[in-house]
């Protein structure tokens, strides 16, 4: 059993420099571009408790494996330990979900105004933005239904490591399927951090072109 820490790309802020854009269209987009990525900041205030939480429960696996499986109080402590983790970090979870579904719903009213720029310049990206954060979005709805899967499958674990008539070879089939979704988790998190860094590239490339940015 080994976690993959779940690391995620945010959005990038912009603050808009006012009036130096003659795109009414592209100045409404920008308001809620740049709401949506606010929205945002509660999925980024979860990531660092996330880790924290996997991080104990890897090291509470650790602890047990250490032990003799006749141990059995020591080890239902740690077992029981763990599950408190996983139920806190499910809970963080299901805010990140809360937080990347408000903001994926607040840039969906910006699309109209995106696909009016008439920038001949800047409507390529804003096209390339509109297919990133879609893409973006159905990878986090990917990576989270990977992660659900995972949590399930830990909670299983610690709890069959309570049972001191477990055997070896139920062990090992439990953490083959753990395994196979953390490198499952793995690979829509690389996707999703793979579009986040398109979507902002795309974003800060739309703000240039149109004089809509000044860095926080």
């Amino acid at each position: 059993m080994k976690k993959c820490w779940l690391f995620l790309a945010p959005l990038c802020a912009m603050v808009l420099m006012a009036g130096c854009s003659t795109e009414r269209d592209a100045e409404k987009a920008y308001t809620y571009l740049e709401k949506s990525a606010s929205q945002e900041k509660g999925f980024n205030e979860q990531q660092k408790p996330i880790v924290e939480e996997e991080e104990r429960e890897q090291m509470l696996y650790d602890k047990i494996m250490t032990l003799n499986m006749s141990q059995t109080e020591e080890v239902k402590t740690y077992a029981q330990e763990a599950l408190e983790h996983i139920d806190a970090r499910e809970k963080r979870m299901e805010k990140e979900k809360q937080s990347i579904d408000q903001a994926y719903v607040t840039f969906t009213k910006a699309v109209k105004y995106l696909n009016r720029v008439k920038n001949k310049k800047a409507l390529p990206h804003a096209k390339k933005m509109i297919a990133n954060m879609k893409a973006r979005h159905d990878a986090f709805g990917d990576l989270y239904a990977a992660y659900k899967q995972s949590i399930a499958l830990d909670r299983e674990l610690f709890k069959m490591l309570m049972d001191k008539n477990l055997t070896k070879d139920a062990l090992q089939k439990q953490l083959t399927k753990v395994n196979q979704t953390y490198h499952t988790i793995e690979n829509h998190k690389d996707r999703f951090n793979v579009l986040t860094d398109a979507f902002n590239k795309e974003k800060n490339s739309f703000y240039e072109i149109l004089n809509l940015k000044k860095e926080d």
